[in-house]
């Protein structure tokens, strides 16, 4: 009797699948393995915290203080109260004023020239030079015509 020992040969693409699904599985352990390894909150957690912590005291001591009355300095008798009252009364102050003239001096942008002398022989200065004030200007004459 004579027994066939010839095996069968298995397919490439079946052996791939498999290569392909342990790899898969594999990296899926590893994936949730680092996932859950290691501290949950490190030192910016903590960082982040606390500034946000200072944020919201710092938030609540400006409120308080814009929505309230109170004493700053009463040596000099200084006060603060909330701001919507010290709106009231800058703008009942504002309107009590009468209107004048400011006492602020404004110069003009750009000086102006004089003006023109109608007995002048030479021209008047342009109104405005393309030079900024104080910058030297360079001026070319025009050459004589060759004789």
């Amino acid at each position: 009797m004579a027994t066939d020992t010839t095996r069968q040969q298995s397919s490439g693409f079946g052996t791939f699948l498999w290569a392909l699904f342990y790899f898969f599985a594999f990296t899926l352990v590893v994936v949730v393995w680092v996932w859950n390894a290691g501290p949950k909150g490190g030192y910016e957690d903590k960082r982040g915290d606390e500034r946000t912590k200072l944020r919201e005291k710092v938030l609540s001591d400006a409120n308080f203080k814009l929505n309230s009355t109170g004493m700053v300095d009463p040596a000099k008798g200084i006060v603060h109260i909330p701001i919507g009252d010290a709106k009231t009364a800058i703008i009942a102050e504002l309107k009590a004023k009468k209107v004048g003239a400011s006492p602020v001096k404004v110069d003009a942008w750009l000086p102006m020239p004089p003006p023109a002398d109608p007995n002048a022989t030479e021209p008047p200065p342009p109104a405005l030079t393309s030079a900024p004030q104080g910058a030297d200007t360079v001026r070319f004459e025009t050459p004589a015509p060759a004789k």
